[in-house]
């Protein structure tokens, strides 16, 4: 949920979103082969989705969140200032 916050000549969009990944239990072998396939230090939780997907078992909330941004929240605030 974004919230609205007025500044003398900006407005400024501030809120939360929250998202659970479950991972299934991995062995070493397959923890060591996503570590060397992926770039896990370039992304904020250590992994991507694309490149995890056959290690997670379900995603709770928003799936736009886990990608990058909760669209859900974004897109009516966008609506709501003509920008979209």
């Amino acid at each position: 949920m974004l919230s609205q916050v007025e500044a003398s000549k900006s407005i400024i969009y501030q809120g939360e979103n929250s998202s659970f990944v479950t991972f299934r239990k991995m062995t070493e072998a397959e923890i060591n082969f996503f570590l060397d396939r992926t770039d896990y230090r370039r992304f904020a939780a250590a992994y991507i989705l694309v490149s995890s997907q056959d290690f997670i078992t379900r995603v709770e909330g928003s799936l736009s969140n886990v990608i990058g941004l909760p669209l859900e929240d974004v897109i009516p605030v966008l609506k709501k200032e003509n920008l979209l």
